[in-house]
């Protein structure tokens, strides 16, 4: 692994005068800095780096079987859920296909390493397109699904939804990845679950696959987890991977503030205890 190194910054300052009594330092970078952007803790590696980084890692030579099988166990949460993440290990299934990893992204790049150990098929992609994993997990599924031998996209069903079904997954969700509000459609256009994100124009249509799951578009599924009949959990797949867990906000709307955020308004959901995850590490890390 000749070219995986830690990236270091060289940093300098330089001092502008802002108006008559007002000085701004600036400071200055030669690189973009890589020590902040959660895990990724500034290492560079190319692709041939990651591929060789995930061989040593299926063939023992970085954990014992134990400890990898550990690493890719699902997360028991305290109150009895469980989540498809393991120890910094991204779990999933692409079509019937085990597949764990992890995805990076920050500072116009993106990332996404998977293994299929079944089919002893690794998959990274590296992109400096922009921040978010989505364009990495894209064409990282495209790749998965020829080399499988799936169908080059998965064909969306769109099955009727019981009204207590959707009268139960109505209300938001809430993770540190953001916000979601799902909401019912005009009772007399449809029956439908549809989702917004607050603060934003995004909004859309969710289309149910079977109970409490339901697709966003052809390569994201969200995965309601119920207890008592209540959700609970809102589990988003991208790619047959698990990438985010919100969970299910007890106050019926967010609460807008004032003058605060980059837009002059700021979202916050009326938070809860989160249970605590019964293994230590970041549940949420990118």
């Amino acid at each position: 692994m000749i070219s995986f190194f830690y990236r270091t910054t060289c940093v300098r300052t330089k001092e502008l005068t802002c108006g008559k009594h007002k000085t701004l330092t600036i400071r200055l970078t030669r690189f973009a800095e890589g020590v902040r952007p959660f895990a990724a803790g500034a290492v560079c590696a190319t692709a041939a780096d990651l591929l060789k980084w995930q061989i040593a890692l299926d063939t023992g030579r970085v954990l014992n079987a134990s400890s990898l099988e550990l690493a890719r166990t699902h997360t028991m949460l305290n109150d009895g859920t469980s989540i498809d993440y393991g120890l910094g290990i991204r779990i999933g299934s692409l079509d019937g296909h085990r597949v764990f990893g992890h995805t990076g992204s920050g500072g116009g790049f993106n990332a996404v390493l998977e293994s299929f150990p079944d089919d002893h098929l690794t998959i990274e992609v590296l992109m400096n397109s922009r921040s978010g994993a989505g364009p990495s997990l894209a064409l990282g599924e495209s790749i998965a699904r020829t080399m499988l031998g799936l169908p080059e996209r998965k064909t969306l069903r769109d099955l009727p939804v019981p009204q207590e079904e959707l009268a139960a997954l109505v209300g938001f969700y809430d993770s540190d990845e953001g916000s979601v509000e799902n909401f019912a459609g005009p009772e007399d256009q449809d029956a439908k679950l549809h989702y917004r994100l607050p603060g934003t124009k995004m909004e859309g249509v969710m289309l149910r696959q079977a109970p409490n799951i339901y697709a966003v578009n052809a390569n994201t599924e969200v995965h309601f987890l119920l207890r008592s009949g209540n959700p609970t959990w809102a589990i988003v797949y991208t790619g047959g991977l698990m990438m985010d867990a919100k969970l299910r906000a007890r106050g019926s709307s967010p609460t807008v503030r004032e003058g605060a955020g980059f837009h002059g308004v700021a979202l916050q959901l009326k938070r809860r205890h989160r249970p605590r995850s019964t293994n230590q590490h970041d549940l949420f890390s990118r």
